[in-house]
């Protein structure tokens, strides 16, 4: 795979990936009034990993996706269940953010 023309593509993924985890440690700060955006992350994670696992990259990327994956599972799933118990709210009232 040839690389970028632009050195912007190569820092892309880079920004993304700091917006998500600035807006994680805000979050920390206080997780009643944040709860939503740590629940929605977990969804993200869960979605990623739902699409990997049915579109079949790992039988082209190999096994290290499928440990990038579970990872994401069990992040995903224990993100929105501790997430639910600390703020003592539903699922639905944390992703309309009652």
């Amino acid at each position: 795979m040839k690389e970028p023309y632009s050195s912007f593509w190569q820092v892309l993924p880079a920004l993304l990936a700091s917006f998500g985890a600035i807006t994680l440690w805000i979050s920390s700060n206080n997780i009643i009034q944040f709860a939503t955006f740590p629940v929605w992350n977990g969804i993200i994670r869960i979605v990623f990993a739902t699409v990997v696992l049915a579109a079949g990259y790992h039988n082209t990327m190999g096994s290290f996706i499928l440990l990038l994956v579970a990872g994401d599972l069990l992040i995903g799933i224990l993100t929105i269940t501790i997430v639910q118990r600390a703020s003592n709210k539903s699922l639905i009232q944390i992703l309309i953010n009652k």
